[in-house]
């Protein structure tokens, strides 16, 4: 009894001397920002509402020397001196105590934006395939101090004129609505047989601010709720969902890409934007920051797909309502496309996507009321293959051009 007393009180001080090796500790507001004279003033002016029927209120004096007045101003005190004994707490002791039941305050993260790179006319016409290295820093041309830094090696093939590529930025914190389209565009001097970079404007993970001490608290409650662990397929949306996933599905037993059938001991998750499949390995398997390297998918055979785009155009008739002009028609079916059927939005692998999309016309403001599907022809934008002809997999997301043709009728 006494050796294993001993090791408890080993263990407990370790543990001790870890946390204030990492203190980690920020500057917050207090926890609870109660406002004694507001809140007592809102409680009378609910007594004082008038009752059903518009009967005056036995309450409505909203007198402080009243009894209700009274009643309610010591209602009022004793919250205000439960908050107030609350903000008095330190917050390196919630932090202390936070990490001790295994949660840490998430620092800033850096944002991933999207970068263009065109191969030169002299690769294309040699037919020399580009390498973009680790590291390739991209400058903002309004910000010099600013820039985006590739986070491994790509290669642009002999068949591709340019290629979109995940980048870094340098500053932390959420990129929120700071960056320009076409903003990085200054390339080192190193940077062979690229004709151009640029920023397209999307953004692959819009990073994230230091948390607060309000925000962990919020924050662990949710993961207490769910065990920080990914079981049910609900845990592992929540999850990705949380770390900048636009899109996911969880299928299991899992499928393979390069392999028929299902897997029992497989689960397979697709995710949208595809930028994101490396940081969704890694969160997965090594696990989020301040869990000490645990993965939170732990005992589970893992595979990240990610979703891959199939352009779509084609012809569809669309009847609609006397007094729309075809122009009007094109912008409310145009803008239903967009909500509803291009990425991030629309079905995995969705084998009735003609059906899917007579659907998203026909509920649009009741202005196009019949998509018949025997007029709906669709292909690939690319190749002209038809649609009922492409091998459609799960992890296939479809993108409506604007090349599709439509055809109004009244």
């Amino acid at each position: 009894m006494t050796e294993q007393r001993q090791n408890d009180y080993t263990g407990f001080y370790d543990l001790m001397e870890r946390l204030q090796k990492q203190p980690r500790i920020l500057q917050a507001p207090p926890l609870y920002n109660f406002d004694a004279q507001k809140q007592f003033a809102a409680f009378l002016d609910r007594l004082a509402q008038p009752l059903e029927g518009g009967v005056e209120s036995a309450f409505s004096s909203r007198n402080p020397l009243s009894a209700e007045g009274q009643l309610g101003g010591e209602l009022i005190y004793q919250m205000h001196l439960a908050f107030h004994e609350a903000n008095l707490v330190p917050d390196s002791f919630w932090v202390q105590w936070f990490r001790v039941l295994g949660v840490e305050l998430s620092p800033a993260e850096y944002p991933i934006i999207n970068l263009v790179f065109t191969r030169s006319q002299d690769a294309i016409a040699s037919r020399i395939p580009v390498t973009i290295p680790l590291g390739t820093e991209i400058r903002s041309s309004v910000d010099r101090s600013l820039y985006a830094v590739t986070m491994t090696d790509y290669t642009i093939s002999v068949d591709e004129i340019s290629k979109v590529i995940p980048a870094r930025l340098n500053r932390l914190g959420t990129v929120a609505d700071r960056i320009r389209v076409g903003e990085f565009t200054q390339m080192p001097y190193f940077l062979s047989f690229i004709q151009s970079v640029t920023n397209d404007g999307s953004v692959a993970y819009n990073g994230a601010d230091a948390e607060t001490l309000a925000q962990a608290m919020l924050r662990a409650r949710l993961e207490f709720q769910r065990g920080k662990r990914t079981v049910s397929k609900s845990d592992y949306y929540q999850e990705l969902l949380d770390i900048g996933c636009q899109k996911v599905n969880v299928i299991s037993p899992g499928i393979m890409k390069d392999r028929p059938g299902r897997f029992p001991e497989l689960v397979t998750v697709l995710v949208h934007p595809p930028e994101l499949m490396q940081i969704v390995e890694q969160y997965l398997v090594e696990g989020q920051p301040g869990s000490n390297g645990k993965p939170i998918s732990a005992g589970k055979l893992l595979q990240v797909i990610p979703s891959e785009i199939i352009p779509i155009d084609g012809v569809l008739e669309c009847k609609i309502i006397e007094g729309l002009s075809n122009n009007q028609a094109y912008d409310i079916a145009a803008t239903a496309i967009a909500n509803n059927i291009n990425p991030p939005y629309g079905k995995w692998g969705d084998k009735n996507l003609a059906v899917s999309i007579a659907n998203a016309l026909e509920r649009s403001q009741q202005s196009i009321y019949s998509v018949p599907l025997e007029t709906v022809k669709l292909k690939h934008a690319e190749t002209g293959v038809p649609l009922e002809s492409l091998d459609i997999k799960p992890w296939n997301l479809f993108s409506i051009q604007n090349t599709l043709q439509f055809t109004w009728s009244r």
